[in-house]
């Protein structure tokens, strides 16, 4: 099969920080042609249905599934909370989205069974694809994709969830608890045993997919009592941490983030000022 030449993307990068000075608060967002991005809705549409018949994945993925939800992910990690003798820690991917390599991704794709076709026609939309940087109103010139999978692409999520499966899969073999929602992911460890496996299950998986791990932002949930906590070199946060939109305590405790309350506060209030009818409130 050939490369679909036109479907070939610019990417514009988006600032996601205030400091416009750091390449790293920028984020891709692919420009995709509206036939591809209705056939990929079309292939996600139907591969979706078949992972729910077959209920592939485990609960400990909740991301872009139908009949699961951010809140079983978000409850989940909390009731970790309620046991003072655990330990969780919250893991950060560097730009999870574009490091995924896609031999990495064919392969996954293959021990999950998915046909061949599929796979082929997939191979089509993801590779010899190229990139344009739009800065300035300027574009830039063409630069290859060998990594990633576009955000903005319909198929994208859940090609994600088959990249990132074997890693919690690897995670609970050691006897951690794992839970993912996309690209957030969060492990609940109770001994220094572990510990030890699951930083080396996260090595061997930084390997084979391409994937990185920030251990700036990997942040352990609650104080770090133990003295073999140092080990894994990320920091502690005592008062707990933001958590799939959500503040999550030390102890399990759930808070709406400020700027989050701020923001409903502010729609809400407009509404006093629309002009509807009682039927209508």
């Amino acid at each position: 099969m050939g490369s679909f030449h036109p479907w070939r993307t610019a990417i514009l990068y988006t600032l996601k920080e205030k400091d416009t000075t750091l390449v790293s608060n920028y984020r891709p967002i692919a420009l995709l042609c509206t036939d591809f991005k209705l056939i990929m809705s079309i292939l996600a549409s139907r591969l979706q249905g078949e992972l729910q018949r077959l209920n592939y994945f485990p609960r400990h993925q909740t991301g872009f599934l139908q009949g699961r939800s951010v809140y079983e992910a978000i409850f989940k990690v909390a009731n970790w909370r309620m046991d003072l003798g655990s330990t969780t820690i919250l893991l950060d991917f560097e730009k999870a989205y574009d490091r995924v390599q896609h031999s990495w991704l064919w392969n996954c794709l293959q021990a999950a069974g998915l046909p061949p076709i599929f796979r082929s026609f997939l191979a089509v939309c993801l590779t010899g694809c190229s990139l344009q940087i739009l800065a300035n109103n300027s574009l830039s010139k063409r630069l290859p994709v060998s990594s990633g999978v576009r955000q903005g692409d319909p198929l994208s999520p859940l090609l994600f969830n088959f990249a990132i499966e074997p890693l919690l899969l690897s995670l609970e073999k050691v006897g951690a608890k794992a839970q993912g929602h996309a690209d957030d992911t969060a492990i609940n460890i109770s001994n220094q045993q572990q510990l030890n496996g699951a930083l080396l299950a996260i090595s061997q998986y930084e390997q084979a997919s391409g994937m990185c791990l920030n251990k700036d932002k990997s942040v352990i949930l609650g104080p770090a009592k133990k003295p073999w906590l140092e080990l894994s070199g990320f920091k502690a946060k005592p008062h707990g941490d933001r958590y799939l939109g959500v503040l999550l305590g030390p102890k399990g405790e759930l808070s709406v983030l400020p700027e989050s309350w701020e923001k409903l506060t502010a729609r809400v209030g407009k509404l006093c000022f629309i002009p509807l009818s009682t039927l209508g409130r």
